[in-house]
């Protein structure tokens, strides 16, 4: 079988709207399987194994929120919609994803910061700020916390070393206490259950977000009205459950992100930024 996600770029809006709900259901599954695994695992002190599973159901909620992105972006915007899809498989791209709902911006400025600080695929830290060159911390977080690796420092003089799994790399969710659902997984539940996954409810999401394009000044405040308009045209559309009140379970709605379609979100493959940092490193320490 061949990956064919990107496909969805250039279906009708009907068929779009199927196959997404389908995948969202099946995604949504998985995702609470995952989570409900994590909890259980984090009962018995096996927080490591349960934090793995945690963020295989943050990464699993990402997709969800990759596929209503492309339902949110513009209708003209094929190249747009191709490129968000392709977070689909980047782990990085999931992972900002997901970490979007943590984020907490006064403007879409904000989270354009957040991305480009989190897709930059090497960066200088240190007690001085350039002692050492660190990868992309999404990717080597996660390959820590999940891989038995032999690796050496980017510094070109160091020493190979092993690295095993631990507790040490956090992803996700702080290994000093016990699992927490991840925001990412209690939002996508929230999407879920308010039915904006259903063919019904994505086409109101695509008839109040396609106009809305966030310029960098745009206010959260607009964010949360388009949140709150869309629950909105649910309720009077009868869209919701008819015995359901109003409020009740759609608390994290408020909290759907920015969209991230007008983004660069995987990781920044520029190959010179490494040459700068080791050029940069140098001067700071000649010897």
């Amino acid at each position: 079988m061949k990956r064919a996600i990107q496909d969805l770029a250039r279906f009708s809006d009907e068929r779009l709207f199927r196959e997404i709900s389908e995948g969202a259901e099946h995604l949504v599954e998985n995702i609470s399987r995952l989570d409900a695994a994590a909890r259980t695992l984090s009962e018995t002190d096996d927080r490591l194994t349960a934090a793995i599973l945690g963020a295989f159901a943050a990464e699993e909620s990402a997709k969800v929120l990759i596929l209503l992105d492309v339902v949110r972006c513009p209708k003209n915007r094929s190249k747009e919609k191709t490129r968000t899809l392709s977070y689909f498989y980047n782990h990085v791209g999931k992972y900002i994803y997901a970490e979007a709902c943590r984020w907490q911006p006064a403007r879409f400025q904000d989270t354009i910061d957040y991305v480009e600080s989190d897709r930059e695929p090497y960066y200088l830290d240190g007690p001085c700020g350039s002692d050492w060159i660190f990868r992309n911390d999404i990717e080597q977080l996660r390959e820590q916390r999940l891989y038995v690796d032999f690796v050496r420092e980017i510094a070109e003089d160091s020493e190979p070393f092993w690295v095993a799994p631990s507790e040490r790399f956090p992803l996700y969710e702080h290994s000093l206490f016990r699992y927490t659902t991840p925001p990412s997984v209690n939002l996508v539940a929230t999407l879920h259950r308010a039915k904006v996954t259903k063919v019904p409810g994505l086409r109101v999401v695509a008839e109040i977000w396609r106009p809305f394009e966030p310029t960098p000044e745009t206010s959260v405040d607009e964010l949360i009205s388009m949140n709150r308009r869309t629950l909105e045209t649910f309720q009077n559309r009868g869209i919701l459950d008819e015995n359901r009140p109003q409020t009740e379970g759609y608390t994290y709605l408020d909290e759907w992100p920015f969209p991230l379609w007008s983004l660069e979100v995987g990781k920044n493959k520029d190959s010179s930024i490494l040459k700068e940092l080791r050029s940069k490193r140098k001067r700071f320490y000649p010897e």
